[in-house]
């Protein structure tokens, strides 16, 4: 169920993409359009040069096209419905009429690209680049009327620039899209791959646990098959050899079920999810067992991010302190975890030697080239600061999803 849903939840997410990035460059024209024509109209014709009709078409007009974005802001990214898009474009280029006929400057003209670009955003831009390639044909054969500097030739010129610039403008935006679309189908399909992986090291555990039992296990249940019939055959014969044989039996008994509790916890490790928050206590308690005072916090609930990303985790916090125990020399080390609705931060700190971050990828100081190759792998990043004689600190922060 939820995968089915992951394609439609992308589509979605694609679809505010292209709305984010389309609604302010809209609204931005519309508004800067609007004070160049009424701005013109003073300085060139006069406030009493149209009458007020035609100044509540232009101020009525302006406010459909505004209103019109929000109401696509709204609708468009749950389904761009084919209806929709023809009535709003109609409804745009009624309100370009009464625009065109009612501002006396020609400027108003350049809103037939602003349609188009609008437009662009429904259907594949290559449908439109045929009329583009018209307009700059009928734009090449009549450039030398340009300079005569007619209304007419004026407002032609507007809508060529507004035509050209906004298509390139719906072109950019579309592949831009297209390209987040294909990268988060790759990444998609990484997190497919390393969930097989995940899966594949659990089954080839079991398979290696299955082999132990039959190895060990087995071998310790025959000998004690082997002690207590030798037991019995020197009960008469021998006392003593035969109560030795009983505490062998007695002690391969204990031994097997040792190993059978051990393959039982080993195998709950694997068949369970990872929860982070448990497995750093264990990883914690360890290293202040061994002599390391560890200060710890962890806030926030990782459940909801994927598994992999918190196996690595729990991964590169057991190297980075496994280093600190073996190479810095510290006696106090920090390890601060805040997981949060998009990311985890992670802080480690210690009050060790220190080395010089410089030479990390030459000399691959402290074992970290390790823990920034599992970082690549789910889109992480990391900052270390160090100082000699003053200890280190690590700077880890992990996306809830690897891409955007």
């Amino acid at each position: 169920m939820m995968e089915n849903l992951r394609p439609h939840r992308q589509k979605l997410k694609s679809r505010y993409f292209e709305q984010s990035l389309r609604f302010p460059i809209s609204l931005f024209y519309l508004l800067v359009l609007m004070i160049v024509i009424v701005q013109n109209i003073f300085s060139n014709y006069g406030f009493s040069s149209i009458s007020l009709i035609q100044w509540i078409f232009i101020g009525s007009g302006f406010l459909t096209f505004i209103i019109l974005e929000i109401i696509e802001w709204v609708v468009y990214p749950k389904r761009p419905y084919f209806l929709l898009t023809i009535l709003l474009t109609g409804i745009r280029i009624i309100v370009f009429y009464f625009i065109y006929i009612s501002e006396p400057t020609g400027i108003g003209s350049s809103i037939i690209g602003y349609i188009l670009y609008t437009l662009c955003f429904y259907i594949n831009p290559l449908i439109v680049l045929p009329l583009l390639l018209v307009v700059l044909y009928a734009f090449y054969q009549d450039i030398h009327l340009i300079w005569q500097r007619s209304d007419f030739q004026i407002g032609y010129l507007y809508e060529l620039f507004s035509f050209v610039m906004f298509y390139l403008i719906a072109v950019v935006i579309r592949l831009d899209d297209r390209t987040r679309r294909q990268n988060q189908s790759m990444v998609n399909q990484l997190e497919h791959y390393a969930t097989n992986s995940i899966s594949l090291g659990k089954q080839e555990e079991r398979n290696r646990i299955s082999r132990d039992l039959h190895d060990s296990l087995g071998h310790q249940l025959v000998a004690v098959n082997i002690q207590l019939q030798k037991a019995v055959a020197y009960r008469a014969i021998n006392a003593d050899e035969s109560y030795e044989s009983i505490n062998k039996a007695q002690q391969a008994t204990n031994d097997a079920i040792k190993e059978l509790r051990q393959t039982i916890k080993d195998l709950r490790e694997y068949e369970s999810q990872t929860n982070l928050e448990e497995d750093l206590n264990k990883i914690v308690q360890n290293v202040r067992e061994n002599g390391l005072e560890v200060d710890y916090d962890f806030t926030g609930n990782p459940s909801a991010y994927p598994e992999f990303t918190l196996l690595t985790l729990k991964q590169i916090i057991q190297e980075a302190l496994t280093n600190i125990e073996k190479h810095a020399n510290a006696s106090l080390a920090s390890l601060k975890i805040s997981v949060s609705r998009k990311k985890i931060i992670v802080k480690i700190e210690d009050n060790g030697i220190g080395f010089n971050p410089k030479k990390l990828k030459k000399e691959g100081h402290y074992g970290l080239l390790g823990v920034e190759e599992r970082l690549n792998v789910v889109g992480g990043r990391m900052k270390i600061q160090s100082k000699s004689n003053v200890g280190t600190k690590l700077m880890i922060e992990l996306p809830k999803d690897i891409y955007g």
